[in-house]
């Protein structure tokens, strides 16, 4: 995951529920989320889990080697506190 791509990702992600007229915002975030793979080159998972803490885990797979590796989001308040690759 990288900066780039969360900004493409919120881009991609509002073009399609604001221009592009769709109504599932579940279909709009998984547009976004093949938009943010590009930017990266990554694979990373549209479905998320939560830890034994409640910090949101992301699967990234890494087109170019293979390797998989799990992305930690710690929230508070509803703020990303900090992402731990």
């Amino acid at each position: 995951m990288t900066k780039q791509g969360a900004f493409i990702h919120e881009i991609e992600e509002q073009k399609q529920l604001q221009i592009n007229g769709v109504t599932d915002q579940v279909l709009a975030h998984l547009r976004a989320t093949n938009m943010e793979n590009r930017v990266n080159g990554s694979a990373r998972s549209p479905i998320t889990s939560t830890d034994q803490n409640g910090n949101t885990v992301v699967p990234v797979t890494n087109l170019s080697t293979g390797t998989q590796t799990n992305v930690v989001i710690q929230m508070n308040n509803g703020n990303v506190t900090r992402v731990v690759q």
